[in-house]
């Protein structure tokens, strides 16, 4: 009759190109098919979904390939994507967080393709397949924050908007773009961008911000060359000073600098809304290091 002819289950969305299934009684004594292990993959059958109608997720991991990101792992095999922006790259860290720099960058080249935005959960499916190609593949590229050092030259990233990296080597110094360096940088949201370095500078130029002799001044000068060297291990650099006197902060004018006078228990300001900072005129030498 017309039931049998029309299959197992008339519901079913498919059809076989031989006998593959088996019946099976549900919970309510109906017939349903089941795949019987090891049959030929089924065929869609006519009325059925197109093969060729691509997802959300498919066309968003589409267009980000082919917009040049590039998912690689560093020597932990910690996934990362580098992805264009304009005229430079970028490097983020590659996690299924729909909110992450790689999220957002993927949402906004999706509206761009399509003018259509992107969901969440189809963010998070696209960002899980690219970190499953990190990990499945060879790319793997050393990384740093801030600083890195390769041999004899050392790498600065300026954190710039433009994604900008001093190269200082035995013959010079050079500004680079990201794409340009054996190292790929990438960035915590607190981390402030540097100025661009020009030439014609002296160290000297520093020499204002330290209250100090000539001995300390050598060191902090030494101090700071150690901390852009990019090596392991970093001196500390210690200010020492009377009690109560800051450490940070120059003098107002010629002659005078601040105490601060201890304020009572649990009271963090004066009553008149006033600093509890105090000029005076000292009659010790000022702060040493």
């Amino acid at each position: 009759d017309a039931d049998k002819a029309a299959g197992p289950d008339r519901g079913t969305a498919w059809r076989e190109d031989r006998p593959t299934v088996r019946n099976k009684s549900d919970t309510r004594g109906r017939d349903v098919a089941e795949p019987i292990p090891g049959s030929p993959k089924l065929v869609p059958a006519p009325g059925a979904p197109a093969e060729g109608k691509v997802s959300p997720a498919t066309k968003a991991l589409q267009v980000a390939l082919a917009a040049g990101a590039e998912p690689w792992v560093d020597e932990t095999r910690t996934p990362f994507i580098t992805v264009p922006m304009g005229s430079h790259v970028e490097h983020y860290r590659l996690k299924a967080d729909p909110e992450s720099p790689a999220g957002r960058w993927l949402a906004g080249i999706y509206y761009r393709t399509f003018r259509k935005a992107l969901g969440a959960s189809v963010k998070r499916d696209v960002l899980e397949n690219l970190i499953a190609d990190a990990m499945a593949s060879d790319r793997a590229f050393p990384t740093a924050r801030r600083i890195f050092r390769k041999g004899d030259r050392v790498f600065l990233d300026l954190c710039t908007p433009t994604w900008e990296v001093v190269e200082v080597g035995a013959e010079g110094w050079k500004v680079c773009p990201a794409a340009a360096v054996p190292v790929r940088f990438t960035r915590a949201a607190s981390m402030l961008p540097l100025p661009c370095p020009v030439r014609g500078g002296t160290v000297e130029a520093l020499r204002p911000f330290f209250n100090c002799g000539e001995d300390d001044f050598r060191l902090v000068v030494a101090w700071a060359l150690t901390a852009l060297s990019g090596g392991r291990e970093y001196p500390v650099l210690v200010f020492g000073a009377s009690r109560g006197l800051p450490k940070a902060r120059p003098p107002a004018t010629p002659g005078t600098w601040w105490t601060q006078t201890r304020p009572r228990y649990g009271r963090r300001r004066r009553r008149n809304g006033t600093s509890s900072l105090q000029p005076r005129t000292p009659s010790s030498s000022p702060s040493t290091i």
